[in-house]
């Protein structure tokens, strides 16, 4: 594979760039464009201090030298990253990648194989109907708890089953703070045609649990357009068994969040159990399902039963009910990476609610189970 370095020291790039690809280093940018167009390279590696322009001249001016399908990666310093994945996110149609600011040459290395090897590899993946569940609030609801407590669960009494769970909170990216986790937003220039999207090698950007061996982590914290989260969820869907994507804030409204609501098979709404906020559950349901999107909400931080919360129960459209955890215990859980139903004393309450839940989604497996086996 043909791979066009610009970079301002020659003797450095063997620290980053495989050796078993053919690459021509560029030092100066002012013979970029013509050594592009005698080379007709593969890939395209820029890095943002081999240049002295600003980036705003030269990102766009590279981005239409290569042909789209070519993948460029952009490695940019600290003060130029912003600048250069904002320019890149608003040219849609281009196989343009950035990298986190501030990598080694070793971690550079590390995610150039994951970008230029997966391009090579045609990826056959059995085809199955992953469920895809959606956790949204108007925040402080507990779906970043939720998220990191009930999944554990989940895998431990479906341990045939594989679960993942996305963060693409934008505002609070909690659970890949929580985690660490590798960002799914690496192989978003992908996502632009499914048979990219396919060939890649997605499972590398997934965190796999040290608790429950079926059960991965993800982050996705970025303004996905809604033809991304299409094809997203259709590779997520073809890997896994259960999706589990904390969307977070349900504002503002964006292309991204509609369509996940849109696409999800089933759509969480978490509520605290005060007046106000079943007032507000109530108005946010009946807007959506104007729009023939069916939500269901799951009550949280309930002290004592409230009134309130049997006007929604009527309408059929509880999932479930969670105890309040209090705040200091919850503040510590996520300062000290602990998982609440891990601990040696968890909340009671809290735990038997998620247990109840996962008893609930066992039982629906056995009677589609049931139902197949008649049907076959």
């Amino acid at each position: 594979m043909r791979v066009l370095v610009c970079y301002p020291i020659k003797t450095l790039v063997s620290s980053f760039i495989p050796a078993y690809y053919d690459v021509l280093t560029v030092e100066k940018e002012t013979e970029l464009a013509s050594i592009a167009a005698q080379y007709q390279p593969q890939v395209a590696v820029f890095f943002t201090d081999a240049f002295t322009r600003q980036v705003w001249e030269w990102v766009p001016e590279m981005l239409s030298i290569f042909l789209p399908e070519v993948p460029k990666v952009f490695v940019a310093t600290h003060h130029d990253h912003a600048f250069v994945k904002k320019i890149v996110e608003d040219k849609a149609g281009q196989r343009a990648y950035v990298l986190p600011a501030g990598l080694t040459y070793a971690e550079i290395k590390e995610q150039l194989a994951i970008i230029l090897e997966d391009r090579l590899l045609t990826v056959t993946h059995q085809q199955t109907n992953g469920k895809v569940i959606a956790l949204l609030s108007y925040g402080s609801a507990g779906v970043t708890t939720f998220s990191i407590n009930y999944p554990v669960l989940l895998a431990r009494r479906l341990p045939s089953a594989k679960i993942a769970v996305i963060d693409m909170n934008v505002e609070k990216p909690d659970l890949t703070k929580f985690f660490q986790l590798k960002e799914l937003a690496l192989f978003r220039p992908d996502l632009i045609e499914s048979n990219f999207a396919e060939k890649r090698n997605w499972m590398s950007l997934f965190t796999q649990s040290k608790i429950a061996k079926n059960l991965y982590y993800a982050g996705g914290a970025c303004k996905w357009r809604a033809y991304e989260i299409s094809s997203l969820l259709n590779v997520l869907r073809s890997r896994f068994d259960y999706i589990y994507v904390d969307w977070g804030f349900c504002f503002p409204e964006t292309e991204g969040l509609h369509r996940l609501l849109g696409e999800a098979d089933q759509n969480l709404f978490f509520v605290r159990a005060d007046p106000f906020n079943f007032e507000h559950a109530n108005q946010w349901l009946q807007k959506w399902e104007i729009k023939g999107v069916k939500q269901h909400i799951l009550i949280s931080q309930l002290d004592r039963e409230e009134s309130s919360s049997y006007h929604i129960r009527e309408n059929g459209q509880v999932y479930g009910v969670l105890p309040h955890v209090p705040d200091a215990r919850v503040s510590h859980s996520h300062r000290q990476r602990s998982i609440l139903v891990e601990e040696f004393l968890p909340p009671k309450k809290y735990k038997s609610s998620l247990l109840q839940l996962v008893e609930a989604e066992q039982r629906s497996v056995m009677r589609e189970l049931r139902y197949a086996d008649i049907q076959g």
